[in-house]
């Protein structure tokens, strides 16, 4: 009849069925129930509509393949971190680089302005983190560069008392985040 062709198995299907954006590999039938399979090489792969390509579907995964047309269950999830390894807070779980990096040079040449303060350091079981402006938060990065500790600071606090009784010995590298967005890192020692 007009219009329609043999498909790969000689089953009469609609001819604009070939290169129509859907793969015709048995999984649609024609008018009388019949499957239709245009993905031979006669018709070019149905057109090209069955030339598959297996990969990352998730367009928020870390490995999205863009030219993916089949989900084949690799997709990894993003990791945000400083993906840096020379950095002080490296996290080797991370996949994305969130900027946050935190370098030797960078710790010891930045010292805490006349606004903030921690003491005592060296500390045994706690310190204080004083600020002359509401803290936002603190994160704490052990000797690998990892976050230790991560707190928010809540209640407009400008003091807060940060318990370290549970922290190996050793030095520390704390970040201080204020409410009014500055951010100052500071090297304390745990005994």
């Amino acid at each position: 009849a007009v219009g329609e062709i043999l498909d790969c198995n000689g089953v009469c299907a609609n001819e604009t069925w070939v290169g129509d954006g859907v793969c015709d590999n048995g999984a649609y039938a024609n008018n009388n129930g019949v499957y239709i399979y245009f993905d031979c090489d006669q018709f070019g792969n149905d057109g090209g509509d069955c030339d598959q390509v297996l990969g990352c579907t998730d367009s928020t995964a870390f490995n999205y393949n863009a030219s993916a047309t089949i989900d084949d269950g690799s997709c990894i999830e993003v990791v945000l971190g400083c993906t840096d390894s020379t950095a002080l807070n490296y996290n080797s779980a991370a996949n994305t680089d969130d900027g946050s990096c935190v370098y030797e040079t960078s710790v010891s040449n930045m010292e805490l302005n006349s606004n903030v303060e921690i003491y005592p350091n060296p500390a045994n079981d706690y310190i204080y983190v004083s600020s002359t402006s509401a803290l936002h938060s603190i994160k704490m990065y052990n000797t690998h560069g990892q976050i230790y500790m991560m707190l928010n600071v809540e209640n407009n606090l400008s003091t807060y008392k940060l318990n370290l009784s549970d922290c190996s010995s050793g030095v520390y590298i704390v970040e201080i985040t204020r409410a009014n967005g500055s951010v100052q890192f500071a090297r304390i020692v745990k005994q």
